[in-house]
């Protein structure tokens, strides 16, 4: 191991306890130690002190890549950034969660600074313990800027931690520093090193990416060129040379390995050059869903590394597709006209086939479209495997999607429902019945958007929510009140959910919220209250017309 750290670390960059590096030529602290993710329930519980019961968030001290607080195990990795900006959410995207970010600054001269922090999260940073200052996200802007005077002593270790919150999949965050003069400031970033070097060459795999080069996917009887290099966000670290060799191994979604390839002596030169590089064609005989590229990093004396990426197979997805469909089709055969209307899992099941057709015609072609039919399919997988054991599958807390039979037309219709992790059977919850806004292009895979504000106010006051889709644009008026309805009695009947009847409340936004106003009026007595947020209530105001502008019989419909 001592030999792979000295390969890693060579030229002085590494002291007996730390990694040293200097800011970059334009001020930027390129090194940080990064916490893993922590759930935040609600964005408003950012500024709570995660580690209030343990000495606090601004007496955090990181002291190797594990550190325990209290009874809390945090797990630290290395991040060298290209250009400075960090986005610890790259390879964890998640709502609601927030990650700390440490180093330690020693300025070649003391004197006054200034620390420019650039931002597109809610960050919070603190030097030596003490509160600099307090950015909130911004949501018009890609990056907001914050910027703090600072007195630092010359040779002084000064710690500078920050609590970074992620906004939608994205915590991005860059640090900068200043002397008095607006130059660069000259100064190091120190980490420390672990008592337990064994976990000092996770370093490297941070800095790296696996991608292939002439295109997204694995493909039987098409040859890929994959290539092993330096991520566009990242830098490797300092000092290496020649010492690290490589090998590569394809591994299908069974677990099966495929044919392994020798990466041979990996050195700076290779890897930007894009030379730590092997081909390989797959046969029909080795098709899968996806496949997992793995490197293996090796030093001269035997420690080694490894880490990983998942490339995707359209026509492998499919086939699993093919043969989940025909499992559905054993079942919709089995089951009388009554039995599929109530079979809540069947209806899921076809769901989910029907959402891949829209999804294949809709958006194949985009980045995401593999990642997202494979879940699709690995959904509808877990769904038909579920029936054939005869398990019948109940919402679990958070927010998931289930589908019926309409008996109006024998289509899959979907609907989501949200159960808090506060739900208490026994004493029974109110419920929410939330009607979506209008998009010209909402479809089945495409409009299930509730507001995070809701999700949290039913997560605090421990209350159930459903959306309905309702046919997507129909103002939730003749079919879309229907389903709406047909919908809120399964919720009151389907699921063992203990509803107080009479809290139950309908909400809406935009469209929803005259879908709202319409189906809270046609069936007042089934509703504690109706909320309605950016709603039309005269169809006449919003049309610009008269009422007898207008049929006697369209006048009686409005």
């Amino acid at each position: 191991m001592a030999a792979l750290l000295v390969g890693l670390f060579a030229g002085g960059a590494l002291a007996a306890d730390e990694l040293q590096t200097p800011l970059d030529d334009a001020g930027y602290v390129r090194t940080w130690l990064v916490s893993q993710p922590f759930a935040v329930p609600y964005a408003s519980d950012f500024e709570n002190d995660m580690l209030a019961d343990a000495g606090g968030e601004a007496a955090l001290r990181p002291n190797g890549l594990m550190t325990r607080v209290g009874d809390r195990r945090i797990n630290w990795r290395v991040v060298f950034g290209a250009d400075g900006k960090v986005n610890p959410a790259r390879d964890v995207p998640k709502w609601d969660t927030a990650y700390y970010m440490s180093t330690t600054l020693t300025p070649e001269l003391g004197g006054r600074y200034t620390l420019t922090c650039d931002y597109w999260a809610d960050v919070i940073v603190w030097l030596d313990g003490k509160k600099l200052f307090r950015g909130k996200r911004k949501w018009m802007a890609f990056w907001a800027t914050t910027s703090q005077e600072l007195e630092l002593e010359q040779g002084k270790k000064h710690h500078l931690l920050v609590k970074l919150g992620s906004l939608s999949s994205e915590a991005l965050v860059r640090m900068k520093l200043a002397d008095a003069n607006g130059a660069p400031a000259r100064m190091k970033c120190s980490l420390p090193v672990p008592g337990d070097v064994k976990a000092l060459p996770a370093y490297l795999p941070e800095a790296l990416e696996i991608r292939i080069d002439n295109y997204y996917y694995f493909e039987p009887e098409r040859t890929a060129r994959v290539i092993v290099g330096v991520h566009a966000g990242r830098a490797l670290p300092p000092g290496l040379d020649g010492t690290i060799t490589g090998r590569a191994q394809i591994v299908t979604r069974d677990g099966k390995d495929l044919k392994a390839f020798d990466l041979g002596k990996i050195t700076p030169a290779r890897l930007a050059g894009g030379e730590v590089a092997f081909t390989h064609q797959l046969t029909k005989d080795d098709l899968s869903p996806f496949y997992v590229v793995r490197i293996d990093l090796r030093g001269k004396d035997g420690a080694t590394v490894a880490f990983e990426r998942r490339f995707y197979s359209e026509h492998g997805i499919h086939k699993l597709a093919k043969e989940i469909a025909e499992r559905a089709e054993r079942f919709y055969k089995e089951r009388d006209e009554d039995e599929i209307y109530e079979d809540r899992d069947l209806a899921y099941l076809l769901l989910k086939l029907e959402e891949l057709a829209l999804l294949y015609d809709k958006e194949r072609g985009s980045y995401d479209y593999a990642e997202r039919a494979l879940e699709f399919v690995l959904d509808a997988q877990e769904r038909v495997e579920a029936m054939e054991k005869r398990i019948k599958v109940r919402p679990k807390p958070g927010l998931h999607e289930f589908g019926y039979i309409s008996r109006v037309d024998d289509s899959a219709q979907p609907y989501y429902i949200y159960v808090p992790r506060t739900y208490d059977r026994m004493k029974g919850a109110p419920l929410i019945v939330y009607l979506h806004g209008y998009a010209p292009d909402l479809n089945k895979i495409d409009w299930q958007y509730i507001p995070q504000g809701l999700l949290q106010h039913c997560e605090e006051f421990g209350y159930l929510l459903v959306a309905p889709f309702a046919r997507s644009n129909t103002d939730f008026q003749g079919i879309g009140e229907q389903d709406v309805m047909h919908v809120l009695d399964l919720m009151l009947t389907e699921f063992g959910f203990n509803i107080r009847r009479d809290q139950i409340y309908l909400v809406g936004y935009s469209m929803g919220a005259m879908g709202a106003y319409t189906i809270g009026s046609h069936h007042p007595d089934r509703w504690a209250g109706v909320v309605s947020l950016a709603g039309r209530a005269d169809f006449y105001l919003w049309k610009r017309i008269t009422p007898k502008d207008v049929q006697p019989w369209k006048r009686w419909l409005i």
